[in-house]
This record gives structure tokens, C-alpha cells and sequence, in this order.
């Protein structure tokens, strides 16, 4: 149904009697056909006699794709005049025209009047169509795009205001409208400062901030580090035995007064003075283990067994020590050997101050002295380390030129790591009106840079805590939410490996190193209830700025529940180490899509694997090859192990776990032991004349070894030395014997595989192997299959 769109008053037009017009007019949709009648009521709900059978008079105007319809018929039906076109029109708007007939009255408003034929078709809107006003354009201002700072927008918001209020002259600062105008120049220049922001922040060449640059190398599987926390060894003399709790806090030297005191402090400096002498302090270190302090281990004896020049050797990994401590030295203690005299002086001015090495000891044992009446009465203890902690100079014990003991041991010792303790409460999230505007609730902490410190293995060597790798740094943070005990700590590296009920959090840090926690969404990690507190416990303090000199650490802080009164000296005998500085962002920049490149991810050809396998720790060179095995393709991979000539289960299991997680499917690992060349090497040598024969053999044994020598160098034929595929040339042999002081002339006179007959190896200079062979040449009287050499010498004493 279609009504006429008019404000007319209907009723006072049908009151006046013998003038027609048109209501309105219906038409039925249910098909074409009946799309084909207009039911067209009038006013008056009376049909003019004056229009049935005459359809001339009528009208149809309009259409879009149907046009030119004609009426064909006119016929009185009840109280309306149904008229009938040749066809069916489209769904535009058509309009029914009267045509003006003499003796007729038609009201001219009424003479016409729009209809659709497809007006009963089912619809969702109004039939009745609303009157619609065309709007004019609106002049829109002229705007300068390039306007992007302040200035250029005060000098655009001053263009406007003169044009839209031209009597406006006011320049002055102080005017209301020109406050105004400054305050939306300053609101312009954040925003545009946001937008070139975010446009920046989407890509990696640009970005500035190092939230951002994180999150792009993150998606290449490149780890940004935020930097290390620096680590010392800090000596504890003691007066009476005590415990030093983890945690305890130790402060470099304060020479100036703090609070109310009126000297600078001493040693110990109680709790209520912390905060003064935090910030007094260059730099602040917290102990990492509990210890128990023991007056006995301030300075300990080395035994001398009666010896008067008596001297640990470089590369010495056992010691004798004075008196039973058994009972305050543990398997995995600390222990350092200091010179506190000069040996050829005897002034501790004159001592050497790099005599000084920590070791780790791996066992502790009493030691009974057979020959204790004639030498000694006291008891010993004997004590050991790993190889890795060898001492790295002869630590000189006794002289006959020096009274008393020129090199002590000491105990008591921690090792402690940089960093500042912080505590901040923070408000839980606040609950959102709709679903759509919550995320997981974040907090900046309002002090840094953040600690990051690497965790201390209880077994590991010194010589291994003396390596720092800043990407296993852990981020010093740990929070606590409502009245839970527990404690939320960070994500390592990352919320992704972590479920809905884990209490763990993100760790962001900025560009001025303060933190961004994120905690969990609910299903990375455990979301914060809405309007729970939240309390942090951090620590602040990292890179090169941690790294200070030996005997700097001076002060403790003591807690309100401990008596620290039995600690008489604090200093730490080596400087610290591993501290180091953020990752740069250019760095970042420059390595991160060239790392992603590099580093493979996948094994497919036999290269990949022999890569992959290399990988591994205790790796040192390796080789795979492809074989059909019946049904399949098999890859063995042939390992060098890292330091050794066995392959063992373990090892094996280890390395094909290792190399699974980037093979194809489908494909079965071997790991096969390699195909060791033993040697067989017969030397006449010519010793100088004023050397002994004896001293230059046994460096030519120790030279040609397959050990690992003092400092850190390795023998001619240990198994690191020669991996696949690596010949023995002659010219390599003749340069390690030439080399050994007290040797005038060599001369090879066996060169070939032991077991074997001579295949001319000797006259071409080498000695080849295939791909999966190796070398070896122990010379081990019990396994002479393993490799024999032979020295033959002459001259000397």
C-alpha cells in the first residue's frame, strides 16, 4: 500500500461537496497477474462515473526498467475504480495521473498519486516513505595536512579564528581565546606525535622503543636480553660462628656520615639506617645462598708435610689443609687460595695480588699422617676440585727465605649478586562495564633498570659461574596477589608455555630499563581477579655499573632478628664480574634477521644433520650419511665427542633426542662411534748438551699427549685436536718436537697405521683418512692397539 507524502488537511478537503481526488492506491502482490490491477479509492469513497470504461483517462507515469504502461481497462469495483494495466510494472515508483475531463472537478493535489507495484511484496520496512530534504553541501575548511607540531598548528587555529570572527584581533598571551587555542595547539602536537608513533612502532627499521623491537625480533625467535647483574665472591670474617641468611644485603664503602651519625659508618649498619645508606652506598649486592661463617675457615694452613719449599703446582687440583674441618667445609663450599706474602721478601706489600683463585670443592676428607710424631701433630684435611677449577698459577706455600706461610686458604665465602630491594604495592584491575574493554592487567614499576642474575648451580665449577650467557639472565621480581602466600613469579621466556592456572607474569622492560609486568589472560597464565592488590618485591641494579674492583664491598646490613656482631671484616678478594649492559637496539636491529637466517631450524640434507648434531654440548665435529635400510632411509650420524674418544648410551641417547626435534618424519637416527686410526710412531731425538735427558723426555711425553695440559692447552694427539676426515702431516709432528725446549734435532723414523705395513706414508709426509676416520694416538702401554709412540734419545746429561 502507498500513502500520499502531504500535510494537507484530508477531512477539509472531503467536506466540500461535487470535487474528486484520489486517496490512495492499493495493489496485490501475490503474482504478476494481480500486479496488473490498481484498486484506486477516492476521497469520497465515490468512483466518478466519468472515469469507468474510459481508461484514456488514465495515466501511468514512471519506471526504470519498465516503462511506457498503459491502462486498459476501467471498471467500478464496491466503493473504488479498479483499473487495469497491460503489464506488470518494476520496483520503482510509479505515479496514477487524472486526466483533466470537462465537467469534472478534480482537486488538483489530488490528481495524482504515487504507488509501487511491488508495494505487498513482504518487507521488514514502513510503507509509508518519509519525506526526504536534500541538504546542501557544507563548505568544508581549508586544511594543511603538513601542519604536525605545535607551532603549525597554533599558526592554523589563529587562520580559522580570524576568518570565522573577523572582529577577533586579540594576540595577547594572557586573553582567554589564545589560552584556548595554545591548549588545543599542545592537544594537536600529542596526537599527531601518537600517530607518527604507532606508524614508527609497526615495523622493526623503525621502531624507538624497546618494547617494540622485542616484540618484533620475538616473532623471528630472537631473544633480546635486558642485560646481567654483576657477581663477586665476598669473604666474611668471622669472631664466633654464625648463619648469613640469603638475601643479606652488602654495600660498598660509605665515607660520609648517614643519618644521625656522626662519623661514617662501620661495618655493620643497622636496619633503621637502611635507606640512608642505600643511597649513600656506589652499588648494592645481596648474598645468593645461606652460609654458616666459622672463625676456623678466616685464614686456613696448607700443610707442607715438612716440606720448606713447598709449592701447589699450576694445574693442582688437591690440597692439604691444617686441623680437622671437616665439620665447617662441605662438598660444594667455596674456598679461595690467596698469597698474603712475597716469596722472596716476605712483606704483604709485596704479595701478588693475581695469586688469588675461588675453587669449588668436590670433596672434603680427614687424612691421617703415618709419619705425625716426626713431622706434625695436627690433623689434615684434605680437599679437592673439579679440573675446571685447576689453579692457574703455582701458588707458592713455604721458603726457607720467609717465616710463617706465604699462601693461606679461606672459607667463609658467598657469593653475592647486584641488585637493590624494592617493595611497591599496586591496585588490582578495576572491573569493565563490557567484555570487549578488558585485557590483561599490566603495571609499571616506578623504579629501575631491573635485576636480571643468573642462576648458581650447586655443583657447577667456578670456572663455569665465571661464564655469563645475559639471555638466561631471571628477571628479580616476584608478586604477591590479595591475601594469597603465594608467589607469582616471571615467565620464562614467555606466557605462551604456560596453562589457564599458572601464576606467572611477563616481564617488559623499557627504554629507561623500569619493567612492564603482564600478567596471564586466563589461558596463558592466570588472570588477576578484578580489585585484588598487589604487592611487588624487585631488585634494581644491572650491567657494567656492578662490576666493581676487588676490596670494595665494605658494609652489611643488619636485620632487626639477626646479631651480626660476630662479623668482624667484609671484603670481597676478586673484582666482580658479569655485569653486563642491555642489548642495544641497534645491535638488535642489525643481528636479529640476519640470526633468523642463520640458525637452522630444520634437518633435511646430510649437512643439516651433521650441523644440528654439532650442536650439541658435548659435541665436537660430526658427519651424517644417508642409507636405504629395506624400507626406509636411515641417517647415521658419526659423532666426535667433545674432550673424549667414547661414545657412550647415554650420550648417544642424549645427542638422537636431540637431533629428533628437527628431523623429518619418517626417518630412523643411528649415532655411530667414529672410526678411530690408532698410530704407530718411532722418534730418534738429539738432546742439547747441557740439558737432561730425563727433564726433555718427560716434556716430549706430556707434549705429544692426548691430555689436556696446565693453562688451558691441550696435547699434540688429544681427541679435540683431530676430528673426520683430518690427516697427520710430517712438517706437524716435526714442529711439536722441535718445539719442546732442550730438543737439537728429530728424526721420524716409523710413520704409519698401527698394525699395518708401511703404505709409503713416511715418504709422502702424511698420513690420510676417509670421512668417518679419526686419529688417535694414546700411547697407553695397557692398550697398545689405541696408538704407540716411540722415543728414541740421545746426547744431553
Amino acid at each position: 500500500m502507498q500513502y500520499r507524502d502531504t500535510f494537507c488537511e484530508k477531512e477539509r478537503r472531503k467536506a466540500k461537496d461535487g470535487v474528486f481526488g484520489i486517496d490512495y492506491i492499493e495493489v496485490f502482490s501475490e503474482s504478476l497477474k494481480s500486479q496488473r490491477f490498481l484498486h484506486v479509492h477516492f476521497l469520497k469513497d465515490m468512483v466518478p462515473e466519468d472515469l469507468v470504461d474510459h481508461p484514456g483517462r488514465i495515466k501511468i507515469e514512471g519506471g526504470v526498467r519498465i516503462k511506457g504502461i498503459k491502462a486498459i481497462a476501467a471498471s467500478k469495483a464496491e466503493d473504488h475504480l479498479l483499473v487495469e494495466v497491460d503489464r506488470a510494472g518494476d520496483f520503482s515508483i510509479y505515479t496514477l495521473v487524472l486526466v483533466d475531463i470537462e465537467g469534472l472537478v478534480i482537486d488538483r493535489l489530488y490528481s495524482r498519486c504515487a504507488f509501487s507495484f511491488k508495494g505487498g511484496c513482504p518487507s521488514r520496512l514502513d510503507c509509508r516513505s518519509r519525506p526526504y530534504t536534500e541538504q546542501e553541501a557544507r563548505a568544508e575548511p581549508l586544511i594543511d595536512y603538513n601542519a604536525k607540531d605545535y607551532a603549525s598548528f597554533r599558526r592554523a587555529l589563529l587562520d580559522r579564528a580570524s576568518f570565522l570572527i573577523p572582529d577577533w584581533k586579540e594576540v595577547h598571551e594572557a586573553d582567554f581565546g589564545i589560552v584556548l587555542l595554545e591548549l588545543l595547539a599542545y592537544a594537536g602536537d600529542q596526537l599527531s606525535y601518537y600517530q607518527d608513533v604507532i606508524a614508527n612502532e609497526a615495523f622493526l627499521e623503525t621502531a624507538r622503543q624497546r618494547v617494540s623491537v622485542r616484540r618484533h625480533v620475538n616473532l623471528i625467535d630472537y631473544r633480546m636480553h635486558d642485560g646481567s647483574s654483576a657477581r663477586v665472591f665476598v669473604h666474611f670474617g668471622a669472631t664466633a660462628p654464625l648463619s648469613l641468611p640469603k638475601g643479606t644485603e652488602l654495600l660498598t664503602r660509605i665515607d660520609r656520615p648517614i643519618g644521625d651519625l656522626t662519623n661514617p659508618p662501620n661495618i655493620r649498619i643497622p636496619i633503621g639506617l637502611r635507606e640512608d645508606a642505600l643511597k649513600a652506598a656506589d652499588a648494592v649486592f645481596q648474598s645468593t645462598q645461606d652460609v654458616h661463617l666459622s672463625p676456623v675457615l678466616n685464614e686456613i694452613l696448607i700443610h707442607t708435610w715438612g716440606n720448606e719449599e713447598c709449592c701447589l703446582p699450576e694445574g693442582s687440583t688437591v690440597a692439604d689443609l691444617v686441623g680437622d674441618l671437616t665439620r665447617q667445609l662441605h662438598e660444594g663450599d667455596f674456598l679461595l687460595f690467596e698469597e698474603v706474602k712475597s716469596p722472596y721478601s716476605g712483606l704483604e706489600e709485596e704479595a701478588n695480588a693475581a695469586h688469588k683463585q675461588v675453587v669449588r670443592l668436590t670433596s672434603v676428607n680427614r687424612v691421617e699422617d703415618n709419619f705425625r710424631d716426626e713431622l706434625s701433630d695436627t690433623a689434615i684435611t684434605a680437599v679437592t676440585w673439579s679440573r675446571a677449577d685447576a689453579l692457574k698459577f703455582p701458588l707458592c706455600i713455604s721458603s726457607k727465605n720467609v717465616n710463617g706461610q706465604i699462601s693461606l686458604a679461606r672459607g667463609n665465602l658467598v657469593i653475592a649478586d647486584h641488585g637493590r630491594r624494592i617493595s611497591e604495592a599496586h591496585p588490582g584491575p578495576k572491573a569493565q562495564r563490557y567484555k570487549s574493554q578488558w585485557r590483561a592487567h599490566r603495571i609499571h614499576l616506578n623504579q629501575g633498570p631491573l635485576s636480571f642474575c643468573l642462576e648458581n648451580a650447586a655443583d657447577a665449577p667456578v670456572n663455569a659461574l665465571m661464564s655469563t650467557d645475559p639471555h638466561l639472565g631471571v628477571a628479580q621480581i616476584r608478586a604477591k596477589v590479595g591475601a594469597s602466600s603465594l608467589d607469582w613469579l616471571p615467565a620464562r621466556p614467555n606466557l605462551l608455555s604456560y596453562g589457564p592456572f599458572d601464576c606467572n607474569f611477563a616481564v617488559e622492560v623499557d627504554d629507561i630499563g623500569r619493567a612492564i609486568i603482564r600478567f596471564g589472560d586466563g589461558q596463558h597464565g592466570l588472570a588477576v581477579s578484578d580489585g585484588s592488590p598487589i604487592s611487588i618485591i624487585y631488585r634494581v641494579g644491572v650491567g657494567r655499573a656492578g662490576n666493581i674492583g676487588q676490596n670494595s664491598l665494605v658494609h652489611v646490613i643488619q636485620p632487626e632478628d639477626r646479631d651480626f656482631s660476630g662479623i668482624e671484616r667484609i671484603y670481597n678478594p676478586l673484582p666482580a664480574w658479569g655485569g653486563v649492559d642491555p642489548e642495544p637496539m641497534e645491535r638488535v636491529k642489525l643481528l636479529a634477521p640476519a640470526a633468523f637466517h642463520a640458525d637452522r631450524l630444520r634437518a633435511v640434507t646430510e649437512e643439516d644433520y651433521a650441523f644440528i648434531a654439532e650442536k650439541h654440548p658435548e659435541v665436537s665435529k660430526a658427519t651424517a650419511t644417508f642409507r636405504w635400510t629395506g624400507s626406509w632411509h636411515t641417517i647415521f650420524i658419526t659423532i666426535d665427542p667433545l674432550g673424549t674418544n667414547e661414545v657412550s648410551s647415554q650420550l648417544r641417547s642424549s645427542i638422537k633426542d636431540w637431533v629428533a626435534r628437527y628431523s623429518l618424519a619418517g626417518y630412523d637416527i643411528e649415532i655411530d662411534q667414529p672410526i678411530f686410526v690408532p698410530l704407530e710412531i718411532e722418534v730418534d731425538i738429539c738432546i742439547k748438551a747441557d740439558h737432561f735427558k730425563g727433564d726433555v723426555e718427560q716434556e716430549l711425553i706430556t707434549a705429544l699427549s692426548n691430555r689436556s695440559l696446565a693453562g688451558g692447552e691441550m696435547g699434540f694427539f688429544h681427541p679435540d685436536k683431530f676430528t673426520f676426515g683430518q690427516s697427520l702431516y710430517l712438517s706437524q709432528l716435526y714442529a711439536a718436537i722441535q718445539s719442546i725446549e732442550g730438543v737439537e734435532s728429530a728424526s721420524i723414523k716409523v710413520f704409519k697405521r698401527y698394525g699395518r705395513d708401511p703404505a709409503g706414508e713416511l715418504e709422502e709426509g702424511c698420513i690420510s683418512v676417509h670421512r668417518l676416520e679419526v686419529i688417535r694416538l694414546d700411547n697407553d702401554p695397557s692398550f697398545p692397539e689405541n696408538g704407540v709412540l716411540r722415543l728414541n734419545l740421545w746426547g744431553g746429561r
